[in-house]
């Protein structure tokens, strides 16, 4: 039994070690958005600061897509470079209407990261 909570903890440890936050990146405007860490480009994911709110997914320096999740940690919406997606809590796509009569907080939430997204890219220039 020791053994086992060791190793989940050890685990846990080495998971929560290399979660990459979205503030930890630099990023570059061009007909994609580039992302690069310790001046190399990143590839992988990078999360909100409190780990849980949205998450970039970054495939070879470029961002592919962002994910909201809502409060209860089910994803509730995806942006990429084209489209926009809104999920309930089943994981079943549906409308911009439907996902803020579904959930107004969550959907409030996504607005409200949408700039913040923006900040972030545009507050972190690559140079």
């Amino acid at each position: 039994m020791k053994k086992i909570l060791m190793l989940l903890l050890c685990s846990f440890v080495l998971l929560s070690c290399n979660n990459t936050k979205v503030t930890d990146l630099k990023y570059k405007n061009d007909s994609e958005i580039y992302v690069f860490k310790d001046d190399k480009p990143f590839d992988g994911e990078a999360w909100s600061d409190d780990g849980k709110t949205f998450k970039f997914v970054v495939d070879n320096g470029v961002l592919r897509k962002v994910e909201f999740y809502s409060e209860d940690g089910s994803l509730f919406y995806i942006t990429t470079k084209r489209h926009d997606y809104y999920y309930n809590e089943k994981g079943m796509a549906i409308s911009e209407s439907e996902a803020r009569q579904l959930n107004e907080s969550a959907y409030n939430s996504v607005q409200a990261h949408r700039s913040i997204f923006k900040s972030i890219i545009s507050s972190y220039p690559y140079n």
